[in-house]
């Protein structure tokens, strides 16, 4: 691939990254590893300045002590692939 040269177009990329459909998919990916994570755990989805992001937390006592014991968010970051 000798010669080929490629020039990032950063603003379309920006616009990409800030896009309905990417702050759905991060939506659905955020909302899987909470469901994956079980009972306590919240996903929320936004756009900031330079890209669409998601979130996932614990939402109750009972969820934050078992996450500091299994690392059940981490475990569950795969269920954000399918």
């Amino acid at each position: 691939m000798a010669g080929v040269e490629f020039t990032l177009n950063r603003s379309g990329v920006g616009q990409i990254l800030r896009s309905n459909e990417v702050q759905a998919d991060m939506d659905r990916r955020g909302r899987a590893v909470a469901a994956a994570a079980g009972p306590g755990h919240e996903s929320e989805s936004r756009k900031g300045r330079t890209r669409a992001r998601a979130r996932v937390a614990t939402t109750t006592p009972a969820a934050a002590a078992r996450e500091r014991k299994t690392h059940r968010l981490v475990s569950a970051l795969d269920a954000a692939a399918r």
